[in-house]
């Protein structure tokens, strides 16, 4: 008769639970949960050796034989005996036997490891040619981390070894299950947990939050691994000989990591978690799940040394390893973090392979593969039997978007690294970590902006688009047009008065003025007659008024009856344009000014970052680069003129339709009101808008049927709505949706155009330079950034 045995259970560690909770948190993910390594050895294994080899470490090492079950205490743990099989596949008739290796790895490394139906481990030789194997090993998390999975590489290379020899192993007293949950419970309860626990509440008072990529913002659910590192790149992967010992190497790496995150991201507060095996000897550790992360906090300026760097990466390691039992679980509980909040932004695991293993007289090499965390960045120190070696290894789907970005960030990484080595002394900022192919792109490929424009500057192109459509409308305002020719003529006349009133090449003419026609006419004039325009703001107050006026000088204040009152205490000449009618006696031909490309057109006051007035001059060249921009200008047969003059848009409102003979539709004066703003797209079937963030969030709320003539739409000025944008682009999916970006210092600097479906994201692109234009994103240092 046969007797039932209730096995003893016994509840999770605490490293155990993190892991549990994770796998809870993404049931579908195998982010947090995974490990593993595959080897590969320069002979044929005998698979029914290497399989009883396998047995007898199974049957050892108490970790692997465990299983898990719901309780009515929770989840719980037994050790039982697990069915499983070693997995034999031959490759070695495959015409790439390598790259069939590495999708058979790929493909099992994706299957989710389920922790109530085990096994959870998995064992494979794949034979890929008569003289190779891989050996695959992959653990769940809950019982496997990376200084056991060493430890067992180690133990079955010996055992192997031995039964080769026709030697009958010598089993290994690995520590039990029950004696790690001891320990574990024993600590817990200790004197040293709370002196822990004083320690890491003290060292994480004021933790920043951590500089994270955006692409470490998507769900651990969607990051699986896409990119196993094939074996000729992994084994090109590797830096000179570095005589250090363990603890040593781990230092250097991250320091060299600091120094990269921070070139890379700005950030001067480096936070990394750094792994570590919470025994105090490789001796004294077992296989199974026993490892902690250490939080550490560096500060990195761009003139700190890389020794110095080095030297505060050692001090942090030091103090934080006669502290490293604490759990990371724990201390997030206590700070009372949410689960979204992050101590660190990357987890850079440093893992000590050894290439030094023997199986039987084979040699092998062990490649670790990615753990499966969105925080996780990986560097692989090989260890040989005559000198170490590094190798940098990273999950490419999670960090970068291309294989390319992935090569360029293990060349920036191993420069800091190198650098540390070779040159300790010098700064941060002096690293020159941009290889050339990252130079080219970031310097030449991404500025390779130069299309053809008419020479010549606005106003003169102007006058052309008037020899060509005379007759064609120029501007609308309610029920008033006119036409190229009448546009012409009526700032021919005010350009003559200006001239006989001493405007010359760069003398700054003041307009406070109403949206209207006679607005345009002066911002034609102004340039006709060689002068500067400086657009004043109706809704200033007159103090600021009059220091604008008194700083640039301005001879002369073009203005109109409804703010001509206002232009009383000015003590430059004022005209009233829409008021004086001795005006029409002036010629009406084109003044024959000369006028530069490179000389000022127009001169806009902009409060910057400081919050005080300052003059930001714009010249004739950059208007014409802006108004004839083939992504801005694509439509322009009728642009909605609604802008304050004193909003550098405005230029491409005024000057993108009538240097390409389309309309100018102008809003009516007065305060802008939405409904108005709305009707007049309406009413005139306005083709090409720009609308401020602000204004668009408000217009894109409610009906959107004012929109339907509307093929274009730039939005700017701020950071844009994602939802507003898709709301939008749903309702109007044949729409250009253009972010457009830049500051009053160049009018507009880059754009990008978003095309229907438009999806939900956190930022909206800024895109790339406009037509004739360079634009480069720099460091702290003012030095090229990397993607």
């Amino acid at each position: 008769m046969s007797i039932s045995v209730t096995p003893l259970t016994y509840p999770l560690s605490t490293a155990q639970t993190e892991v549990w909770l994770a796998q809870q948190h993404y049931p579908d993910s195998r982010a947090y949960t995974t490990i593993g390594q595959y080897t590969v050895i320069e002979g044929a294994v005998d698979p029914a050796l290497f399989e009883a080899a396998l047995r007898q470490v199974i049957n050892e090492v108490d970790s692997l034989r465990l299983h898990f079950v719901q309780t009515d205490e929770g989840i719980q743990q037994y050790v039982g005996s697990p069915a499983w099989s070693l997995s034999r596949v031959d490759l070695s008739a495959e015409a790439d036997s390598q790259a069939a290796a590495q999708a058979w790895i790929r493909a099992d490394y994706e299957r989710p490891l389920n922790i109530l139906q085990g096994p959870l481990f998995h064992y494979a030789l794949l034979q890929t040619a008569s003289d190779q194997t891989l050996w695959y090993q992959r653990y769940h998390s809950i019982v496997m981390d990376g200084v056991g999975m060493h430890l067992i590489a180690q133990r079955i290379a010996h055992v192997y070894s031995a039964m080769c020899k026709g030697d009958k192993p010598v089993p290994y007293p690995f520590m039990s299950v029950s004696q790690l949950l001891e320990k574990d419970a024993q600590y817990r309860n200790s004197a040293q947990w709370a002196r822990d626990e004083t320690y890491w509440l003290k060292r994480c008072a004021n933790w920043p939050e951590p500089m994270i990529q955006a692409s470490q913002l998507a769900s651990p659910a969607h990051h699986q691994l896409r990119h196993v590192p094939d074996l000729a790149q992994s084994d090109s992967q590797r830096i000179d000989t570095f005589e250090f010992s363990a603890i040593e190497l781990v230092q250097l790496v991250i320091a060299a990591m600091a120094a990269y995150l921070h070139r890379l991201t700005g950030a001067q507060d480096v936070l990394l978690g750094v792994p570590v095996a919470a025994c105090s000897s490789m001796d004294r550790c077992v296989p199974g799940r026993v490892s902690n992360v250490l939080p550490i906090r560096l500060t990195v300026r761009p003139s700190t040394t890389l020794s110095s760097l080095k030297d505060q990466v050692a001090q942090k390691i030091h103090q934080g390893l006669r502290h490293q039992r604490y759990p990371i679980d724990a201390l997030r509980q206590i700070l009372r973090l949410a689960p979204t909040q992050r101590l660190f932004g990357s987890l850079l695991d440093v893992g000590m392979v050894d290439n030094h293993l023997l199986f039987g007289s084979y040699p092998s090499t062990s490649y670790l593969l990615a753990t499966g965390s969105i925080e996780s960045l990986l560097v692989v120190a090989h260890v040989q039997p005559d000198s170490p070696m590094l190798r940098f290894a990273l999950d490419v789907d999670r960090a970068f978007d291309t294989a390319n970005e992935f090569t360029q960030s293990q060349h920036g990484f191993l420069a800091f690294l190198k650098e540390l080595h070779a040159e300790p002394n010098q700064s941060v900022s002096d690293v020159d970590w941009l290889n050339a192919a990252q130079q080219q792109r970031l310097l030449v490929e991404w500025n390779t902006t130069a299309q053809p424009v008419p020479d010549g500057t606005p106003h003169e192109l102007f006058e052309k688009q008037v020899e060509r459509t005379p007759d064609a409308t120029a501007l609308v305002c309610v029920d008033q047009t006119l036409s190229y020719a009448e546009l012409n003529a009526q700032a021919n006349r005010l350009a003559h008065r200006l001239i006989r009133l001493g405007v010359v090449a760069e003398t700054p003419v003041a307009v406070l003025m109403q949206r209207s026609p006679e607005r345009v006419v002066t911002a034609l004039a102004i340039l006709k007659a060689g002068g500067v325009y400086m657009p004043l703001n109706e809704q200033w107050p007159d103090s600021r008024l009059h220091t604008l006026l008194s700083e640039t000088r301005a001879p002369i204040v073009l203005t109109d009856r409804p703010l001509q009152g206002r232009c009383d205490a000015f003590s430059a000449h004022v005209i009233a344009v829409d008021a004086d009618a001795s005006l029409v006696q002036e010629p009406s031909d084109n003044p024959m000014v000369a006028c530069s490309p490179e000389q000022l057109a127009y001169l806009m006051y902009t409060s910057g970052s400081t919050g005080q007035p300052k003059g930001v001059g714009i010249v004739h060249r950059t208007v014409r680069y802006m108004a004839l921009d083939r992504r801005l200008s694509a439509v322009r047969d009728r642009v909605l003129l609604h802008s304050s003059h004193a909003f550098d848009v405005s230029a491409y409102e005024l000057w993108t339709p009538l240097l390409c003979g389309g309309q100018a539709v102008i809003v009516p004066p007065g305060e802008l009101d939405v409904h108005v703003l709305q009707e007049t797209i309406r009413a005139h079937q306005v083709g090409a808008l720009w609308l401020s963030a602000g204004l668009f969030q408000v217009m894109a709320e409610g009906d959107l049927s004012y929109l339907r003539s509307v093929r274009q739409l730039t939005v700017g000025g701020d950071i844009v709505s994602a939802a507003a944008a898709q709301r939008v682009l749903e309702h109007c999916p044949t729409l250009r949706f253009i972010n457009g970006y830049g500051p009053t210092e160049t009018t507009i600097a880059t754009c990008h155009l978003i095309e229907a479906p438009c999806q939900a994201q956190a930022s909206m692109p800024i895109g790339t330079p406009l037509d004739n234009a360079t634009a480069y994103v720099l460091d702290a240092c003012l030095r090229p950034a990397p993607v």
